[in-house]
Parts: structure tokens; C-alpha cells; sequence
């Protein structure tokens, strides 16, 4: 592929690309360099397409004249939105195996999946309290989801995915807690999520460098693949937040190449890319 973006379909100058940094860094505190100018272009060229519009300064002038409609887009565009059912299965292993068993008498866990994206961490969570508390019906189980993309966030409230999408659930629980309906034009079923597990999940917009929304302490907090995309002040300061935010024998989940211990002293380490607090 031409790496010169100034002669591709929709050209983009350096220019061009140095203020969707800034705009980025403004809008979600998200800091893109060099090594996602592929991704960039990728994702905004189907924007500029939609629009009819001939290069990335055009959008750049379209996004400042209207700017109260054309930010969540730019925000929709820029945040990335990787995720599974189950993904990272040792969390969820340890959940099972580690977890619950010291929990079983609690009444409440109250839970926050930040950067939530589509759902399917919040669900595989979900899934796995349900599957493995004996007496889950004596247990209040509230899942805050929050993600700055309004786009996966309908997706997550929605509760609705393909087969592919659903490869990752184990049979049982496919079975047990979602509805399935077959798709005649596809040749393939779709999982939709039943509505007494649904019913536990709560999704809103959040930008985690804005006003937080959420109330309360948490018992388990997940924020995994996310502050990977902030500069080590910005982690901290999170990171601290995150802390506050914690009961005291709470639980932060980070992603695999993300670390607690290396950015604050408000936690220690528990188990793989799993951190308690300090006291």
C-alpha cells in the first residue's frame, strides 16, 4: 500500500494528521502517534466517504463548522474497540476459581466494566457470577458499563450478537442465558442476551478524563486495554481515581500488557494483571 497519504484517494497531510492528534487528545485524552496513521486513515476515509467530501482538510473544516454534531463521530472514529466474550480467560478463571468461593455470603458485587466498548466483557462477567454463586439469586449483581463510543454502547445495551461473535461462550452458557433465533438469509443463528441478565447491565457514555458519572464503591473494577493509550501521568491520575473508587477488599482487572505497581502506590499485585488495594 502507498504509505504517502498526501497521493492516496482521500489525500492527508501532515498537517492534517498532527491536528487529528490534538483534536484526539482534546476530545478523548487518547494519545495517537506515527504507528496508527495506517488506522487513522483507514477509519476516517470511510467517514469522508460517507460525506462526499474530497480530502481530510475538508473534514477537518466540516468537523470545526460543526463541531456540536460532528464530535461524536470524530470520537466514535478515533476510540479502537477490540474486544470478546472471554477475553483474557484467566480473569475469568480466577473469578470462578479464586473469587467466588471467598464471596458466596456476600449480598451486593457491584461491578464496573470501564471502556466497556460493545458489551462482552460486561456479559462474560455477568455469565460468570451467575454461573458460579450457589444461591446467585440471594445476590445483588449491578454491572456499571461505561465507554466514551456511543456507537458500541448501543451494541452493549442491545445485547444481540452473531454466531462468530458468541464462538468464545462456553455451550452451557449459550444455552442457559442467552436467546437463540436462526437466521434464514444468513444461514447462521443470532445470540441474543436474555432479559433477566440484561436487566443487571447499566451502559451510559463516560469519557474516563471527564466528569465521572458512576456512583458509589465498586467491588471489582474492570479497565483492561484502555489506559495503555495514556501517557504515565495520566495513567496514574486514573489509576488513583480507579483506587478511590475501590471498597477496600476491591478488585482492579488491567489489561495484559498493563501494569499498576509500575505507575502508583495505591495498589499491589494480587494475581496476573489483577491488582487489590493498598492499605
Amino acid at each position: 500500500m502507498d504509505n504517502n497519504f498526501e497521493t492516496r484517494e482521500y489525500p492527508m497531510s501532515k498537517s492534517d494528521y498532527d491536528q487529528i492528534i490534538l483534536l484526539a487528545k482534546e476530545y478523548t485524552s487518547i494519545f495517537l502517534d506515527e504507528n496508527k496513521k495506517e488506522m487513522i486513515y483507514s477509519r476516517f476515509s470511510r467517514r469522508i466517504r460517507a460525506l462526499n467530501i474530497k480530502n481530510f482538510t475538508e473534514y477537518l473544516n466540516f468537523l470545526k463548522n460543526n463541531e456540536s454534531s460532528e464530535k461524536k463521530e470524530f470520537v466514535n472514529i478515533v476510540t479502537t474497540n477490540v474486544t470478546s466474550f472471554f477475553r483474557e480467560n484467566y480473569h475469568f478463571e480466577f473469578l470462578r476459581d479464586k473469587y467466588i468461593p471467598k464471596h458466596q455470603d456476600k449480598k451486593s458485587i457491584r461491578v464496573w466494566s470501564a471502556g466497556c466498548s460493545s458489551g462482552e466483557e460486561a456479559y462474560s462477567i455477568a455469565l460468570c457470577l451467575l454461573a458460579n454463586i450457589k444461591n446467585v439469586n440471594n445476590v445483588g449483581i449491578e454491572i456499571t458499563c461505561t465507554d466514551v463510543n456511543t456507537e458500541v454502547l448501543e451494541v452493549g445495551r442491545q445485547g444481540r450478537y452473531s454466531e462468530d461473535k458468541v464462538s468464545t461462550v462456553p455451550t452451557m452458557y449459550k444455552h442457559q442465558y442467552f436467546n437463540i433465533s436462526k437466521d434464514d438469509a444468513l444461514k447462521k443463528n443470532t445470540y441474543e442476551i436474555k432479559p433477566e441478565v440484561k436487566k443487571m447491565l447499566h451502559f451510559s457514555q463516560m469519557n474516563l478524563l471527564g466528569d465521572w458519572s458512576v456512583q458509589g464503591k465498586f467491588d471489582l473494577i474492570f479497565c483492561r486495554n484502555v489506559i495503555i493509550y495514556f501517557d504515565k501521568i495520566t495513567k496514574k491520575l486514573l489509576l488513583n481515581m480507579f483506587a478511590d473508587y475501590l471498597h477496600e477488599d476491591g478488585l482492579l482487572f488491567l489489561g495484559h500488557s498493563e501494569n499498576a505497581t509500575n505507575i502508583t502506590d495505591r495498589f499491589k499485585y494480587v494475581d496476573k494483571t489483577i491488582y487489590g488495594k493498598e492499605k
